[in-house]
């Protein structure tokens, strides 16, 4: 079985030279501008198996503001083959999803997500700028869907690549030993891509499960704040992601790390005290998920460095889950503002919090910051390709 419907039709690659360049110049000139326009044409192009998805638009992505974007998008459709390949070596689509269903039997979908890989082949704007992983539309476009069919999301493969390699891996090597630099190294380092999309369609699938769902809705009798859903429904995803996939054990050195030292660590030089922690859910998981770890033993002092023991930061994601659906269940018990209230007294006794100057990072994760004060915090992405390329010499400089 082959479970992505994405997979096992693939488009045949461009044969490189002039006809190339001129197919990709004309995509760029006939691509739509109005927003619901190019919300159909992305998704008749994807349907279609293209390649090449030219974008010009409006977007509003989720760590920046509403700006223009002109890009041209490059779908991997061997990297779909390939996940889809890895998982049925490792048990299949349909065990893993199983564990899903298991822990929620009223799982809305079953189905393989509209989530694909994608390479910023050439582009200016947000979309290109190195602070977005992903992208989600129609709702980047400021449309609302009209069902689940209208949305589908890009994942963007060769910007988490290279905040990894500019940003993630240079703190790993700087904060953490030996031992836990080859472990990670040698397994997330050869595997990075895969990894990246693989944990994307989990990641999708997570948010269809459990207390903390948010598709295609959030669970209705939680009625709670924006910023409340955010970082529970991320902190779950991520959490089911590593207890039901056991048997990809570099999805713990994968999200541990990008947690820690991108999410986590974005604005430390600005506020070395709190980071983002207080204004940007992903930021505020990457001080909680330090001190569970520690609390685990899953993360160690050894000879002035950090070690990260695998083995125990998996069960450490098992009981973040029981954690997080205790707590699904204490806010069902009350009503109204109540469920707010607890989940704001449950942050602040996670993370180190004071009165009227909300949260601080753990001082140890500080510490750890300190070390990296010279490794960018959010690393410049370069496209493959300069756009102007496109539109001025009717080549490829």
């Amino acid at each position: 079985m082959n479970p992505s419907p994405h997979a096992s039709s693939l488009s045949s690659p461009s044969s490189p030279g002039r006809d190339l360049v001129r197919r990709v110049q004309n995509l760029l000139a006939d691509a739509p501008e109005e927003p619901r326009l190019v919300a159909e044409d992305l998704r008749r192009r994807l349907e279609a198996n293209d390649r090449w998805l030219p974008l010009r638009a409006e977007i509003h992505l989720t760590k920046t503001r509403r700006s223009w974007t002109e890009a041209l998008l490059m779908r991997d459709h061997d990297l779909e083959a390939e996940v889809s390949a890895w998982l049925e070596q490792r048990g299949g689509y349909d065990e893993f999803l199983a564990r899903y269903r298991r822990y929620d039997p009223s799982m809305a979908s079953s189905e393989w997500p509209r989530h694909y890989p994608f390479r910023i082949l050439a582009g200016h704007g947000s979309i290109s700028g190195g602070s977005n992983i992903f992208v989600f539309f129609p709702q980047a476009l400021g449309l609302e869907p009209r069902g689940e069919a209208d949305v589908f999301g890009f994942e963007f493969v060769d910007v988490w690549s290279n905040l990894f390699h500019e940003t993630v891996f240079p703190c790993l090597r700087r904060a953490f030993d030996l031992t836990t630099q080859l472990e990670a190294l040698t397994t997330l380092g050869a595997s990075l891509d895969r990894t990246v999309y693989l944990a994307a369609v989990f990641h999708e699938i997570g948010h269809r499960s459990g207390f903390w769902k948010v598709s295609p809705a959030a669970h209705p009798e939680l009625k709670i704040s924006s910023f409340h859903r955010d970082v529970l429904g991320e902190l779950a995803t991520d959490s089911l992601l590593v207890k039901h996939l056991e048997e990809f054990p570099v999805l713990v050195y994968f999200v541990v790390f990008q947690r820690l030292f991108w999410f986590g660590r974005r604005g430390f030089k600005d506020d070395p005290r709190s980071a983002l922690s207080n204004e940007d859910n992903d930021a505020w998981i990457g001080a909680y998920l330090w001190n569970s770890l520690r609390a685990s033993g899953a993360i160690v002092a050894t000879n002035g460095a950090w070690r990260l023991d695998a083995k125990r930061a998996r069960a450490s994601f098992g009981q973040i889950v029981d954690e997080l659906d205790e707590l699904g269940r204490r806010a069902l018990s009350v009503g109204g503002a109540g469920q707010d209230e607890i989940l704001s007294a449950w942050m602040k006794s996670r993370v180190p919090f004071v009165e009227g100057r909300g949260f601080h990072l753990p001082a140890e994760l500080a510490e750890i910051f300190e070390r990296c004060h010279d490794i960018v915090e959010t690393p410049h992405f370069r496209p493959l390709v300069n756009l102007a390329s496109f539109k001025q010499h009717g080549e490829i400089a």
